[in-house]
């Protein structure tokens, strides 16, 4: 207690003199005018300068002296309470780091497309899982698709770009994300794969095309990020993976 109340006895002194000092000056004028008046011959001029104005500016400095201490650490809990409301939520932001569009896939008969993405994914707040991850697909005249999420439950080969990829079940983002919270100043990687059966890969790899991808937070708040298709997409080796994209 006694430590708070000398904080804020320092506070409101150090701005009452900021906004008294000008007032000091006064006092001491009005306590040595008397004198001044006496020296000059003219002991009328004493009452001209009443004491009850001097006190009143006093007291009015002494008053905002307070509100500016009182404002100041207002500002400051509110500060710090903006920052605690910020590392008490999630704040995951996503980016797509590369684009494998490919219809030859290791077991897949009906030659449906596949989207494999190597995205990250971030926390600048409060540790969350990651969840529900979504894709669509808009091509440049404006048609929309929705390929269906691919859980891989075991390690896949697809070839894309004339390049041989190889998909380690270690690397699906979405299993990593669902059971693992990324915690605050984290970051995640991996890949996600959607399948789409009901176009053709021309339709889709195609420059312009833009995928949109979408995940969930804890709070089920969603995050969004986006890439358009520039192919040929150029192979490159991402560090930590063990497949080529």
């Amino acid at each position: 207690m006694w430590q708070e109340l000398s904080r804020c006895t320092s506070a409101v002194l150090k701005n009452w003199l900021e906004l008294a000092g000008g007032g000091l000056i006064a006092v001491v004028g009005w306590w040595i005018w008397p004198f001044i008046c006496k020296q000059l011959g003219r002991p009328e001029w004493v009452d001209a300068v009443p004491s009850s104005l001097i006190w009143g500016l006093i007291v009015v400095a002494l008053l905002l002296a307070f509100f500016k201490a009182w404002r100041s650490e207002y500002r400051k809990a509110q500060a710090a309470e903006a920052r605690l409301k910020e590392l008490s939520l999630p704040a995951l932001k996503a980016q797509i780091l590369q684009v494998a569009i490919s219809d030859q896939v290791q077991g897949n008969e009906d030659q449906a497309v596949w989207f494999i993405l190597l995205v990250s994914v971030s926390n600048v707040g409060a540790p969350s899982i990651c969840k529900h991850y979504g894709l669509e697909v808009t091509t440049l005249d404006g048609n929309a698709f929705h390929p269906a999420s691919v859980f891989l439950a075991r390690d896949t080969n697809l070839r894309a770009q004339d390049t041989e990829i190889r998909l380690s079940k270690e690397d699906y983002l979405p299993q990593k994300t669902a059971t693992n919270p990324i915690v605050n100043g984290a970051e995640e990687h991996g890949f996600v794969a959607f399948r789409l059966s009901t176009v053709a890969k021309s339709v889709v790899c195609q420059t312009g095309t833009t995928l949109s991808l979408s995940c969930e937070d804890i709070r089920g708040t969603v995050i969004t990020c986006s890439r358009q298709v520039t192919p040929p997409d150029a192979p490159g080796l991402y560090p930590g993976f063990n497949y080529r994209l």
